[in-house]
């Protein structure tokens, strides 16, 4: 009877040692799925430690960057091939406070303004400024203060970026306006005030993307007596004449004083005859060079140069670029439509056939693209850059660069009755820092067509640009060693 006592008790603590296993194991199963969870998953360690070391080794990558871009940059300054001479000094607007009115205190009803980091450059937020769709006859374009400190008394030149969105359900902005005021209060109702300087820039000087909009101080209308060490507030008023769209742009910052070698880039629509026997000899015999956009180019037939007049130029440092595209039937196209409303896949295959038939012909080195009319769009600046176009001459600044937007500059044409204006514009370039770009379709003797250019104009405007290089004040580069000078890659 005893024995039987201890075989029960022998296997009752068998049994309970089981129990016990069992439960050990399940808690280590819970604790190794809290010890899993805790290492994976969206908030995990794992997921956070993966994180963590994307963001270090993105910030490693963004500091390697910029100390190569500053090593390229320090190297051109030291062999002076450079041509930025100043970066400027870069005044953020997305720290700030800003109010928003119109005069009579309506903003939200017309606009709108807020913060946004969709198209930044130099800030980490910029402001998206927004005028609505208008039903009412009796409206008031938006407006906003933004509070700064600037000391504008000893400053040459004020640069602004600004982000222009192109929309392609056909949006243009030739309809836009925006006005740009430096004032010592906040309220200036509709800007007619005794203590400001006010520039208006009108739609011709934005480009699809980022502009770099660069004025000499001169440019700015003054009201009043104002003390321009003692700039409280900028003020952006978007305007336009069409009230059926929505209009809207992106101001990132100001930028003081930023300088550039004073350039000028000639160029020229035009593969003619005219091109070698007019134009060339009057830039070669003052060492200027020029860049060529041509369309649809045969060597030596419909009036066009030969191929030995071609070489000769670009061995004389001439750049040829690309101007225009290709219908279906090998015909030539403007990019008018195709740049503005063309959808990715009409743009490549047109701009793709334009560049294949340059090339067939042994132009291989194509890196400039002249949008005729100067049309383009967010998507025609993504076609180009695809087919491997460095710059392009698109409306606004003339010039623009699909990656990094080289916009540092502006853009004239030049006819007879212009002359003096454009004379005017090559002063404030060297004054203020920026480069220029000179177009014109022709150049012929005796001229009466207003789409070109008379030989005794264009020579007396040749001779006083030479008179500024020979003064060192100026230089003449083509569209491809513009870009090379600009960028750092």
């Amino acid at each position: 009877m005893q024995k039987l006592n201890l075989k029960l008790k022998e296997k009752s603590t068998k049994g309970i040692t089981l129990i016990a296993l069992v439960i050990t194991i399940v808690i280590l199963l819970i604790l190794a799925g809290v010890s899993i969870a805790m290492l994976t998953g969206d908030n995990g360690i794992l997921t956070h430690a993966q994180k963590a070391k994307e963001e270090t080794e993105k910030a490693q990558e963004n500091e390697e960057s910029n100390l190569d871009y500053m090593n390229k940059y320090i190297n051109k300054v030291v062999n002076n091939e450079s041509i930025v001479l100043n970066e400027g000094t870069v005044c953020p607007l997305d720290e700030n406070q800003f109010d928003t009115f119109d005069e009579w205190g309506n903003f939200q009803k017309w606009g709108k303004a807020e913060y946004s980091t969709d198209y930044v450059r130099n800030t980490k937020k910029s402001i998206k400024l927004t005028r609505y769709v208008i039903n009412d006859e009796n409206y008031h374009d938006p407006a906003i203060g933004i509070p700064v400190e600037l000391d504008l008394s000893n400053v040459s030149n004020i640069g602004i970026w600004v982000y222009c969105p192109y929309f392609e359900s056909g949006i243009n902005w030739a309809d836009c306006n925006l006005s740009v005021v430096f004032s010592g209060q906040t309220w200036v109702g509709a800007f007619n005030v005794d203590n400001c300087i006010e520039k208006t820039i009108y739609a011709n000087a934005f480009s699809v993307g980022w502009n770099f909009l660069n004025f000499s101080i001169d440019d700015f209308t003054s009201h009043g007596n104002i003390n321009l060490s003692d700039i409280n507030y900028v003020l952006l008023k978007l305007s336009s004449d069409n009230k059926s769209i929505e209009h809207t742009l992106y101001v990132d910052s100001i930028v003081l004083d930023y300088k550039m070698k004073p350039t000028i880039l000639l160029n020229y629509d035009s593969s003619s005859q005219n091109l070698y026997d007019t134009i060339y000899p009057l830039l070669k015999e003052r060492n200027f060079v020029g860049t060529a956009f041509m369309a649809n180019l045969s060597f030596g037939n419909d009036n066009s140069i030969t191929k030995n007049q071609y070489q000769e130029m670009k061995n004389n440092g001439w750049d040829f670029g690309m101007y225009g595209g290709m219908n279906t039937n090998n015909g030539y196209i403007e990019n008018t439509e195709l740049g503005k409303n063309g959808n990715y896949d009409e743009q490549y295959k047109s701009l793709k056939a334009e560049k294949d038939l340059l090339e067939a012909q042994g132009i291989t080195d194509l890196v400039s693209y002249g949008c005729p009319n100067n049309a383009t769009s967010n998507t025609n600046m993504q076609v180009l850059n695809d087919l491997g176009f460095k710059i392009v001459r698109a409306e606004g600044n003339y010039y623009t660069y699909p990656h990094k937007e080289i916009t540092h500059g502006k853009g004239v044409g030049i006819i007879d009755s212009n002359l003096d204006s454009v004379k005017s514009e090559i002063d404030k370039c060297i004054k203020t820092g920026y480069a220029l770009s000179i177009l014109t379709h022709g150049v012929y003797e005796n001229n009466s067509n207003t789409l070109y250019t008379d030989k005794t104009t264009y020579t007396q405007l040749l001779d006083y640009i030479k008179s500024k290089v020979d003064a060192g004040e100026l230089q003449v580069m083509s569209y491809k060693d513009f870009y090379e000078s600009c960028s750092m890659e």
